[in-house]
């Protein structure tokens, strides 16, 4: 019982720390998002106008492909402050890095999303809701987008 209680220690410790292992992200990854929305997302669409009709309400889908940056500002172990940045935007967001390494989960103040990461290319999709509008455009605004993105630092 001695020996199997120093096993079951050793290998409760051992995957405590694997798990606590750590990748470090390249600091800067670029390329392109592709959204799909409804609704006036917020003044940063590009097809905001569009989007609005006379009367101020809600109209009709848009989509669009956009080049974007994304940028580690600071990473502790799993745990990293992101920039999101396009011609349109610019936000700051949190992320948590899977264990191995090979996911990161992301989160915004309307939104989140999961990159799979695959040595220096990373790829993932996520979704939005409301943006900066009037409460009705809150309600009535929503787009999903995916993003492939390579490491350039």
């Amino acid at each position: 019982m001695k020996h199997f209680f120093c096993l079951f220690f050793t290998l409760i410790c051992c995957g405590v720390v694997h798990a606590q292992t750590s990748y470090e992200l390249p600091k800067v990854w670029q390329g392109f998002v592709t959204v799909t929305s409804i609704g006036a997302q917020d003044r940063h669409n590009p097809r905001h106008e569009g989007n609005v009709g006379k009367d101020k309400a809600i109209t009709g889908w848009n989509t669009y492909q956009i080049p974007f940056t994304l940028t580690v500002l600071r990473q502790e172990g799993r745990h990293l402050q992101l920039s999101y940045q396009s011609e349109h935007i610019q936000t700051d967001d949190i992320g948590t890095l899977s264990a191995d390494g090979k996911q990161l989960q992301i989160a915004f103040i309307n939104g989140t999303g999961v990159y799979e990461i695959n040595g220096n290319k990373m790829t993932g999709c996520g979704s939005t809701r409301g943006g900066k509008g009037n409460f009705a455009h809150w309600l009535q605004s929503y787009s999903t987008w995916c993003a492939e993105l390579v490491a350039i630092h």
